[in-house]
């Protein structure tokens, strides 16, 4: 099924638009996507990862909470970048929309 997709000659268009404005190549990339069962593993693995930290604070105490701290506010920024699709914005930030035809 796979060999019936694959176009040659839209291989070679793709090559040749990459190689006259390299631009292209790096605008034309897909955010990552994240399916349902990505997303229940991630938010099984975070949850393991909080009552984790919820067990080393009080074990530890300030100490545990020095550490607790800094992996609660990385885990946040992380999340916001993810979430915001800052990978998308930066990828198209520097392209410029094609010039507007004259005869119209």
């Amino acid at each position: 099924m796979e060999a019936e997709r694959h176009n040659p000659k839209f291989d070679e268009i793709v090559t040749h638009l990459v190689t006259e404005d390299p631009s292209f190549g790096a605008a034309t990339r897909t955010p990552l996507a994240w399916n349902r069962a990505a997303r229940v593993a991630i938010i099984a693995a975070a949850a393991v990862l909080w009552a984790g930290l919820s067990v080393l604070m009080v074990v530890w105490g300030w100490r545990g909470a020095l550490v607790a701290v800094p992996v609660v506010v990385a885990g946040v920024v992380i999340a916001v970048h993810l979430t915001r699709g800052a990978g998308t914005k930066a990828q198209t930030a520097d392209i410029e929309p094609p010039a507007r035809d004259e005869a119209s």
